[in-house]
């Protein structure tokens, strides 16, 4: 869930969302074309908040609670 936080620790693969970047990394990189890992942004922005690992990656902007009903059962491209 990518926050200014989030991106801080991954990118610095500091304890667990380090751990967890390694993993999404690794499988990213075995198959590109997943759709396994979406993105969810919930605080500051894409360019703020996404760790390098999931840039380029399609997600979901549910920063405002009034908008996360409909971004949450959005059809996929």
């Amino acid at each position: 869930m990518p926050t200014v936080t989030f991106k801080q620790k991954a990118d610095q693969r500091d304890r667990g969302v380090g751990y967890e970047g390694q993993v999404i990394s690794a499988e990213l990189y075995e198959d590109g074309l997943s759709n396994k890992f979406i993105p969810v942004l919930r605080g500051g922005t894409p360019a703020t908040s996404t760790p390098f690992y999931l840039k380029g990656r399609a997600g979901v902007d549910m920063r405002q609670q009034r908008d996360f009903e409909a971004e949450l059962v959005k059809p996929s491209p």
